[in-house]
């Protein structure tokens, strides 16, 4: 989960759902983050881990759109 070298996909992460440590995704760098990929696995996301990944495309409208998370 923490490895940055991975093929990383939506198609990777819906994959093995079931199985990912979603803590150490949550702080993984190479994952290719976006607004919709953080939609999709909205319930799974570490947040203490997700706030300190600086590769998240931050802005207003990311952060907007999960103030209530």
């Amino acid at each position: 989960s923490k490895n940055e070298g991975l093929p990383w996909s939506l198609e990777l992460l819906e994959r093995f759902e079931d199985r990912w440590e979603w803590s150490g995704l949550s702080s993984n760098e190479g994952l290719p983050w976006s607004i919709d990929l953080l939609e999709r696995f909205a319930n799974r996301w570490n947040l203490e881990s997700l706030s300190q990944n600086e590769a998240l495309p931050w802005s207003i409208e990311l952060l907007e759109r999960f103030k209530t998370r």
